[in-house]
């Protein structure tokens, strides 16, 4: 979710909303496979075949830890190789962590490069990426309308953070006029495709925009769609606003909680 809108105006390029990508974060999800046999199998095929898409994978376990202990030096090295053997989604890991300066220096420049080879071989999160870089200025001049074509291009590819990005331009007008019923369309695309944050402009523009654009106050939808961003975050805050939701729904009324200590 790299570029997600925290705070109304923003689109956030902070490093905890930068994901590396694997495959099937651009496809279908991925099915349910033991980790450590998995790793052990992809350490076998990448030492026989030199496989670019087993080392990706590798690198991607090494770096995080996954089946096997955590070294980020050799796990860059695997996408690396992954990288030059021509695999896109290697490409971008390397561009978030240059961005990052996650146990590498610290390269934009480069991040901007890499992300560019990612989306030349048909990775759509590069796109999204490319985009945030030129919102904020990252390793390029700032310029919300280059931003926005490069989101368009990766909504294009279905990306749902590029979705939700040009949501949050035309919500809050970043570089265009401020348009409810373009905000709302790539909120609800973003949604379909998986976004858990989306909706909650979603709930707020069927709260807040009545009439602008086409859309009308809907109190019912704007609750399902809090239940929904609510529920999709696993922390303290939200089991308690998950049951006050629930109070709301069986009573008509919220229930206040205190939170555990």
């Amino acid at each position: 979710m790299f570029g997600l809108c925290l705070q109304e105006g923003t689109i956030d390029p902070a490093p905890g909303a930068i994901f590396l990508r694997e495959r099937w974060q651009d496809a279908a999800p991925s099915a349910t496979v033991d980790e450590q046999q998995l790793s052990l199998e992809l350490e076998a095929d990448a030492e026989i075949h030199a496989d670019s898409y087993a080392l990706r994978r590798l690198g991607y376990r090494r770096l995080l830890g996954r089946g096997m202990p955590a070294d980020p030096v050799t796990a860059f090295q695997d996408f690396m190789a992954a990288a030059d053997g021509g695999d896109g989604y290697a490409w971008h890991n390397l561009g978030v962590m240059l961005l990052q300066g996650a146990h590498v220096s610290r390269s934009p420049s480069k991040a901007l490069t890499y992300f560019q080879r990612a989306l030349d071989r048909g990775v759509a999160a590069s796109a999204n990426a490319l985009g945030v870089m030129h919102a904020v200025g990252l390793g390029v001049p700032a310029s919300m309308d280059a931003a926005r074509g490069w989101f368009e291009q990766g909504a294009n590819m279905s990306s749902s953070e590029a979705y939700y990005n040009l949501g949050t331009i035309y919500r809050h007008g970043l570089g265009v006029t401020p348009d409810a019923a373009a905000a709302y369309s790539n909120f609800a695309k973003s949604h379909k495709l998986g976004h858990w944050k989306a909706a909650l402009p979603i709930a707020e523009l069927h709260m807040k925009a009545a009439g602008a654009g086409g859309l009308t106050y809907n109190c019912e939808l704007a609750s399902q769609h809090l239940w929904q961003f609510v529920s999709a975050r696993p922390s303290v805050w939200a089991e308690l606003m998950s049951a006050a939701l629930r109070d709301y729904h069986a009573t008509g009324t919220y229930v206040a909680r205190a939170p555990p200590q």
